[in-house]
């Protein structure tokens, strides 16, 4: 079975991907968050590493090989970063640590006031540009990536050899390498943007001495002693 064609539809995606930057910074803060999930950040050494599945690399060309490998792993990484942005907009929704940065700025002398009004804003402009980036419409499948041009790639990798073979893998290739291009800007968007507002959550941790006790869900580690 032939799947569609995708490298047109993908190539304009791939332009769409830095607009998803621009866009979130004129937006208000999330009215809620999503559900809470259990999987952490990966670290870079994990990231693409691990396959999605144990399905038997199928036959062909070296390079056809590692281009279906590719699809597999940038599939596990969309899926793993969005869950941890997701994680980490409800650990904040839990916590509210814009709030108590604002109560303590009001409660401050003037010039740490300054500074903890101005970490406020960037708090805030950061919590909405990562949950802008979580739900914005994605330029891949959020929860299946390039998992769709893997089973196109592969099983045109086990066809027969006939004359049509090598235009269906040269077709399933061009897919593939597109999607794997765009799943990677995507990621590589939400990633920065996770990690951005998990550095300014650490120095509103250090700012605030006294933290609420955490929420139904919320790890205790997250609450200061």
């Amino acid at each position: 079975m032939r799947l569609p064609a995708l490298a047109s539809v993908c190539g304009l995606m791939l332009m769409l991907v830095p607009a998803l930057a621009r866009s979130a910074e004129s937006q208000p803060p999330p009215a809620r968050s999503p559900g809470p999930v259990t999987d952490p950040l990966p670290s870079r050494a994990d990231e693409g590493a691990a396959d999605t599945d144990d399905e038997p690399m199928p036959p062909g060309s070296a390079a056809d090989q590692k281009l279906w490998r590719a699809t597999g792993d940038v599939s596990h990484r969309v899926q793993l970063q969005r869950i941890a942005a997701n994680k980490l907009q409800w650990e904040f929704r839990a916590m509210r640590p814009d709030e108590r940065v604002l109560a303590a700025a009001k409660a401050a002398p003037p010039e740490e006031a300054k500074r903890l009004e101005d970490l406020h804003k960037r708090l805030v402009a950061a919590w909405v540009r990562n949950y802008q980036f979580l739900v914005d419409r994605w330029p891949v499948d959020p929860t299946r990536g390039c998992l769709y041009q893997r089973l196109f790639l592969a099983s045109t990798m086990r066809g027969s050899e006939g004359p049509y073979k090598e235009p269906q893998v040269a077709q399933a290739r061009d897919e593939a390498r597109r999607c794997v291009e765009v799943a990677t800007a995507a990621v590589e968007v939400m990633e920065g943007s996770t990690r951005e507002l998990r550095a300014v959550l650490a120095e509103a941790d250090r700012s605030l001495p006294v933290a609420p006790p955490p929420g139904p869900g919320v790890p205790a580690a997250r609450a200061k002693e």
